[in-house]
């Protein structure tokens, strides 16, 4: 994954341009969260909770004299401590992701790069985002966000938060599913989004075709490789499914995207599903 390819970056500041204005989605997933994690605590904020009475180590400028002018008593105001929302981006950092079918197409990995970039610029604008493993920050410059180096599917929560996951899945489903169980959460939104490249779902090969392993050194070579297409597609298909019925299971948001189609709509689609929307 290139994380330093600025082409990237353009790509994501357009398509975050394009999403128009989220900031109501943005404002109601730090009130949701905030409620979430921290309902009715006293401190500084934007809400009001309720009035007490006025204790000697609070300030007098704490005072809310005129309501106080109405009885006997002197009340401070207090409000709901506002935390910023939280969420979780990891990238499959698997050799797989690196596939790319046409020189017309961004592999896997970049166009998940896109992806985090956008979502970058967009929710950093309201709270915090861990990215690829690192705990929840803000990020001035998405281009410094860590790069995906390691399999999502070891994915460990630092704190609850909305949570998505970007991967081709092309692992096991025992894997898969060890990491759904662990990272599930009723309380927050959580979200596979499962990549392929369109060559991974038609299977388009004719003839002899020599398949090779992109994080292994195995190799298959099939002289007339459209004998394999029906068996294959089934095989894929049932995979899927398989994977769906487990994000199912566990509460995922289960979503499919293929690397020829456009962004924007899927981003949108995100933006709204990761606010609570």
């Amino acid at each position: 994954m290139d994380w330093s390819n600025s082409s990237l970056l353009s790509q994501a500041h357009a398509l975050a341009a394009s999403l128009g204005d989220v900031t109501p989605l943005l404002n109601a997933a730090a009130h949701r969260q905030q409620g979430e994690q921290n309902a009715a605590q006293r401190g500084v904020g934007y809400d009001f909770w309720q009035y007490r009475q006025y204790d000697a180590a609070d300030p007098a400028k704490a005072i809310d004299w005129r309501r106080s002018a109405r009885g006997d008593t002197l009340l401070v105001k207090e409000f709901d401590r506002q935390q910023n929302p939280v969420w979780y981006l990891w990238a499959d950092g698997a050799p797989t992701m690196t596939y790319c079918s046409s020189a017309k197409l961004l592999c896997k990995a970049d166009v998940a790069t896109v992806i985090l970039y956008t979502l970058g610029i967009v929710l950093g604008r309201h709270g915090l985002f861990g990215v690829n493993g690192e705990k929840p920050k803000n990020y001035p410059d998405v281009a410094a966000m860590p790069p995906a180096t390691a399999s999502c599917w070891t994915h460990q929560r630092h704190t609850d938060g909305a949570l998505l996951l970007i991967s081709d899945c092309l692992t096991s489903l025992d894997n898969i599913n060890q990491c759904l169980l662990q990272s599930k959460t009723d309380r927050y939104p959580a979200v596979l989004l499962h990549f392929h490249d369109p060559a991974e779902r038609d299977f388009p090969f004719e003839g002899a075709v020599l398949f090779t392993g992109l994080g292994d050194t195995s190799r298959l070579h099939a002289p007339k490789a459209e004998e394999f297409k029906a068996a294959y597609q089934q095989r894929y298909t049932q995979h899927a499914e398989a994977v769906e019925k487990q994000c199912l299971q566990y509460g995922f948001r289960y979503v499919q995207h293929s690397t020829d189609a456009p962004l924007l709509p899927l981003l949108q689609n995100l933006v709204k599903v990761l606010c609570h929307g």
